[in-house]
């Protein structure tokens, strides 16, 4: 069994895959397994895989690269490898991988996406139609709705002028609550002339049910 290489310097961290993978250093990583030859499925002193590592300290793309080698090497984890993986996760996603439920790919996808999301302010979350971002905005204020930005558009311009129709959708009884009926009314026309879209005419004259355009938005994105 290989032992945990330790630097003579006491002020540098220890140089092994172990460390590498536990803090997330992928750089390091590959250095020590493709140009110093480590064996990447070697266990340390405490019986773990780089791999463990990578899934108790939280660290997907880690995992990913770990077990793409993994699999060009046609190995697996053993069982008592892959349960220790498991009770360590810090988080379910990772965990969900390893009982193969879901790809190591799409757990850095989703929180990938998740991370842009929180980026996003309530006009992006609109003309992106990020759904879930722009709940978040109207959850925190209902008065979001008919806020302008620096180019004085409000996010149900950007819903219209993007043809983002169930954005659209979410936003007009917003809006409504927002604003004086005479001026609702005037701003619906308003936009409605700067569109041809059917079912986002619906939408502004408030025809369409959000059940109607959930199944709109759900055909087209299929398309």
């Amino acid at each position: 069994m290989a032992q945990t290489q330790v630097s003579e310097n006491p002020t540098t961290y220890p140089r092994t895959m172990w460390y590498a993978a536990k803090t997330g250093n992928i750089e390091l990583l590959r250095t020590i397994i493709e140009d110093e030859g480590a064996k990447f499925y070697e266990e340390d002193n405490e019986f773990k895989p780089p791999i463990y590592y990578g899934c108790s300290c939280d660290h997907p793309q880690v995992v990913q690269y770990l077990n793409e080698l993994y699999q060009a090497n046609k190995m697996e984890l053993t069982k008592e490898q892959r349960d220790w993986c498991i009770v360590s996760c810090l988080k379910g996603d990772i965990r969900s991988f390893l009982e193969g439920k879901q790809t190591i790919e799409k757990v850095i996808a989703d929180r990938e996406l998740t991370l842009h999301l929180q980026t996003l302010s309530i006009w992006d979350a609109v003309v992106q139609g990020q759904l879930q971002r722009l709940r978040y905005w109207t959850r925190e204020s209902p008065a979001f709705a008919i806020l302008n930005d620096e180019h004085g558009k409000s996010p149900l311009e950007y819903a219209v002028e993007k043809n983002q129709v169930a954005a659209a959708g979410l936003l007009i009884p917003l809006v409504k609550s927002q604003l004086e009926p005479q001026r609702f009314d005037e701003l619906k026309n308003q936009l409605s002339a700067k569109t041809t879209d059917e079912m986002m005419l619906r939408v502004l004259s408030e025809k369409a049910s959000m059940k109607e355009i959930m199944i709109h938005q759900k055909t087209h994105a299929q398309q």
